[in-house]
């Protein structure tokens, strides 16, 4: 529990008024009695925040897999203490507490992304629609900046008394985890859209070359340029001409990816209004290589 604003208040105009009355003897008993007057509600206030305030619930939903640089929504669900403990048991076990009028919010979300509403937490809760229906949903965004596990540690309810004397910090252990993946988003545009043209806008092309690779493909009349390595004699004594073996590349080849993760591309880019890193980017490019040589048949690994 923590002193709130009034009490803040309170205590800076009695200590003024003390102040006069050291000057001022009449106003010594003024200051005394109004001393020992506002000592019962300051106690009061404290103990109606502590003993009949209903405290509430959270409960919050959040996607436990995300992309880097992809918006995440998150809903947080308050509820009254007294509706929740009925649709649990089907009956209402205790008596209803009384709703304060100041409720702030504040979601404790990971440090590795960042908030819409930054800086406006801790938000300010509408208490007469939170007594009319029971329950209140609220919801914001978060940009995952850096790859990895994440975790919620709570929740956080800044609940003020009647007279704003005190101020009640509710701590709710609603624990939400999940991991951020790299962003998959490139290669789902690939997926849905002709790779072919992607990787030529990007400056790669298919090129055949004739007569490398050792997979066998067909047999075809030599011509001027052609290596005479490729002759197969006996389709040329067959047929009277030369004849050459033409080969392909191999499709069911085993691509492996090495990617160095090293301090070097720990690095922050250097483009603007970005966390992302060297290494980030290479495995995004490494990804859609895979996909790339996985969609030509290939093995990866």
């Amino acid at each position: 529990m923590k002193p709130g604003s009034s009490l803040f208040i309170a205590a800076l105009l009695w200590l003024f008024l003390g102040g006069a009355a050291f000057f001022f003897e009449p106003l010594l008993l003024v200051w005394f009695l109004s001393g020992l007057i506002l000592l019962p509600f300051i106690i009061g206030d404290a103990s109606f925040l502590w003993f009949f305030t209903d405290r509430l619930t959270v409960r919050r939903e959040i996607n436990t897999s995300l992309a880097v640089g992809e918006a995440a929504r998150v809903t947080l669900t308050i509820r009254q203490t007294s509706k929740e403990i009925k649709e649990k048991s089907g009956k209402e076990k205790e008596k209803r507490k009384i709703l304060s009028k100041k409720i702030l919010l504040f979601d404790c979300y990971p440090l590795s992304m960042t908030c819409s509403i930054f800086p406006f937490f801790p938000v300010r809760l509408d208490w007469k629609l939170l007594k009319q229906t029971g329950s209140l949903g609220f919801e914001y965004t978060l940009m995952p900046a850096e790859r990895g596990e994440w975790r919620f540690s709570g929740t956080e309810l800044l609940i003020s008394s009647p007279l704003h004397f005190w101020r009640l910090k509710a701590v709710h252990d609603c624990s939400s985890q999940g991991r951020t993946y790299p962003n998959f988003k490139t290669i789902r545009e690939a997926a849905g859209a002709d790779l072919r043209g992607i990787l030529e806008r990007t400056g790669l092309k298919d090129i055949r070359k004739r007569g490398q690779g050792m997979e066998f493909e067909s047999l075809l009349e030599y011509q001027e340029g052609d290596s005479m390595r490729a002759v197969d004699w006996r389709a040329t004594s067959r047929r009277g001409k030369v004849i050459i073996r033409e080969y392909q590349e191999e499709q069911d080849q085993q691509v492996l990816f090495l990617l160095d993760s090293g301090y070097r591309l720990h690095r922050q880019e250097e483009a603007e209004n970005t966390q992302r890193t060297q290494f980030d980017s290479a495995l995004e490019a490494v990804l859609l290589l895979a996909y790339t040589a996985l969609k030509h048949g290939h093995g990866v690994a």
